[in-house]
């Protein structure tokens, strides 16, 4: 809608219940009342509002420790990087190890949030302010993308090495502290120990066999290869139980990882961002899907996750279940890869499925009335961008323009009330 449309007075949802969205219509712009100027974040800080706190989803295999930790020790940014040990001294070292960072993937927050503009990251900044203090209520899903910027944090738990990694059932232990982490010792025991937890939860073997178990005519070769075998199965009338099973493909780099591991991630981490949005969004909504890039470089490119995804999607509709009961469009950003708006039609048949482009023309967003609007930040596991990063991302952007650093505040006492 323009930002010229009739506006309402924004409203606050009871203290003391569960956060619910049924109440957002992102089609109405509204107004926040008190408020000297309104453009940024630090504006919203400077109201000193308490806001909501999100709502999370978890898998099973993740303790609430885990979450209170992945929570609320995040560094402040973290652009480029993942686990830093520092220095002990001016620098104490990272609190998030890499296979902490890569079991937030299985740890999903969902807010409330307002932004100030329909602004847009393209590798640039795009879009401008409402002005006059008013905002666009929309749902922030702050999922963390399956890390593949580098190879050391997802591709552990995927990858098939001369020997066969065995699974470890999920256990309560404590957690070091960031000076015991430094010690490179401890922390790669400690790390071996999650990443063998996660394998048993993600596999349906509980294991990662050795490449010398593998046929190697069940070795896609290519990117290529993988993107047709992926494609047929999204095409297919119905997924049959563990259809990848003892699937596997070869990246650009050489290495040989499990699609069924792969899958089974996606799996996990829509069933979890679902299982707190769907039902809490009962006027139905739209999601939207960016698929970031710098998480799939050490793939070559997202073409493969991006069908995973519509896989896991078509798996977990085909359940009939009633996860996307309320969703009622999805909307992916296909500049880089066009063919998707085809798979995940696909996949998730009920759903009308079009490009993310056409709710923005002319900058401003243009969805139909009633509906919410889902957002994704596009971040990893390591640090708070979202409170504290500049409009250099779509994490920067909209955390720059929202009140979405008031609900995820890793201070806030409220921050972990709402686990399912």
């Amino acid at each position: 809608m323009n930002p010229s449309a009739p506006v309402l007075v924004a409203q606050t949802p009871a203290a003391g219940l569960v956060p619910d969205f049924g109440h957002i219509d992102s089609s109405k712009l509204q107004v926040v009342e008190g408020a000297g100027r309104l453009m940024n974040r630090a504006d919203f800080l400077a109201l000193n509002r308490v806001g909501k706190p999100p709502v999370i989803g978890k898998s099973g295999f993740v303790s609430r420790a885990m979450v209170e930790h992945l929570m609320r020790h995040k560094k402040d940014r973290a652009i480029g990087v993942k686990y830093e040990s520092g220095d002990g001294i001016a620098n104490p070292g990272d609190e998030i190890t890499n296979m902490e960072g890569a079991m937030h993937t299985f740890v999903t927050p969902v807010c409330e949030m307002l932004m100030t503009g329909d602004y847009h990251w393209v590798g640039r900044l795009q879009g401008s302010s409402f002005g006059q203090n008013r905002v666009r209520p929309v749902i922030l899903s702050a999922s963390i993308n399956p890390d593949f910027e580098f190879d050391n944090v997802i591709l552990p738990l995927v990858r098939v090495l001369s020997q066969s990694v065995e699974g470890s059932p999920p256990r309560e232990g404590a957690i070091p502290t960031a000076a015991e982490k430094r010690s490179d010792a401890l922390r790669q025991q400690y790390d071996e120990g999650l990443r063998r937890q996660m394998i048993h939860a993600l596999s349906p073997d509980h294991r990662i066999p050795a490449l010398g178990e593998i046929p190697a005519d069940h070795i896609l070769g290519s990117t290529a290869d993988a993107r047709e075998y992926l494609e047929g199965w999204i095409k297919t009338r119905e997924l049959p139980n563990r259809a990848l099973q003892g699937r596997y493909f070869r990246t650009p780099h050489g290495d040989v990882i499990s699609l069924e591991i792969l899958f089974q991630i996606y799996v996990e981490q829509i069933a979890n961002e679902f299982k707190v949005l769907n039902p809490r969004a009962s006027q139905g909504y739209i999601h939207t899907i960016s698929p970031p890039t710098i998480f799939c470089r050490y793939l070559g490119d997202a073409s493969i996750m991006n069908r995973l995804q519509a896989l896991a999607f078509k798996w977990l509709h085909q359940q009939g279940q009633g996860l996307f009961s309320n969703m009622k469009m999805l909307a992916f950003s296909d500049y880089a890869d066009p063919e998707m708006i085809f798979f995940f039609q696909q996949a998730l048949p009920t759903v009308r499925v079009i490009r993310r482009e056409e709710l923005f023309p002319y900058g401003h967003y243009a969805g139909p009335p009633g509906l919410a609007l889902v957002l994704h930040n596009n971040s990893d596991g390591f640090g708070q961008n979202i409170e504290t990063e500049g409009p250099t991302s779509t994490d920067g952007v909209i955390g720059c323009f929202s009140d979405a650093a008031v609900h995820l505040d890793r201070s806030r006492p409220d921050l972990l009330d709402y686990i399912f």
